[in-house]
């Protein structure tokens, strides 16, 4: 069984000499709008991200889809190259099949600035593609989705195999995107053809150890 660790915010100078990778406990928040600014129902409220040079360890820790799953994990293997499913319900695993990885090809993508979230320095990158994936408008009608997206990318906390993990994912992850960027991602607008807005952003940060914290537990595989 993963622990759950109690996660403390952790402020850092701009101008401290950044460590050689990331490792320790990020939590982050999801709210999703509508066009016009209200909230919308999100499986995911809340999760935790373990992390280490090889490893990523994600767990919701508040939302509906905790109702819907059970109490389980995804865990992402860059030096096996291997995607995992933890069930801690049924004391399984499964492993995740490997999926074509969605080429994001820019219309645009440009640094706009820089900004401070949680004490840490950020550069802010925009980026539009066209997500392969589609959305229904209509019962009828189908459309390719524009994304918009806009990344507070920390300068000092640095991330490495980001483009292993993303493959892992099949790009699917927000805030990891296609692995492009070399820092951890603080906050993450995403904006949609349709109007919608997906804010992801982070809570707290813990740097710390992770040793044995980021392991598959001694659970029985499955097919």
């Amino acid at each position: 069984m993963i622990l759950l660790l109690s996660v403390t915010s952790a402020a850092q100078s701009q101008g401290s000499k950044p460590d050689r990778y990331f490792e320790g406990i990020l939590s982050y928040t999801y709210h999703l709008l509508d066009a016009d600014g209200n909230n919308l129902p999100f499986p995911i409220e809340e999760d935790l991200e373990y992390r280490d040079e090889n490893h990523i360890l994600n767990r919701v820790i508040k939302g509906e889809s905790i109702r819907m799953i059970g109490n389980q994990e995804i865990y992402l293997d860059s030096e096996m190259n291997e995607a995992y499913q933890i069930d801690h319900d049924g004391k399984s695993i499964t492993k995740i099949l490997k999926s074509k990885p969605e080429p994001i090809n820019p219309i645009e993508f440009r640094k706009m600035g820089e900004s401070t979230v949680l004490n840490y320095l950020c550069d802010i990158y925009r980026i539009q593609y066209i997500h392969e994936m589609r959305y229904m408008k209509s019962f009828f009608e189908i459309k390719p989705d524009t994304v918009t997206c806009t990344f507070y990318i920390a300068r000092n906390l640095k991330a490495p195999n980001q483009k292993k993990f993303a493959e892992l994912q099949g790009n699917n992850n927000g805030k990891i995107i296609d692995g492009r960027f070399p820092g951890i991602t603080l906050k993450v607008i995403r904006e949609h053809t349709d109007g919608q807005k997906m804010i992801i952003e982070i809570q707290s940060i813990e740097k710390r150890e992770m040793n044995d914290f980021i392991k598959l537990p001694p659970y029985a595989f499955k097919d």
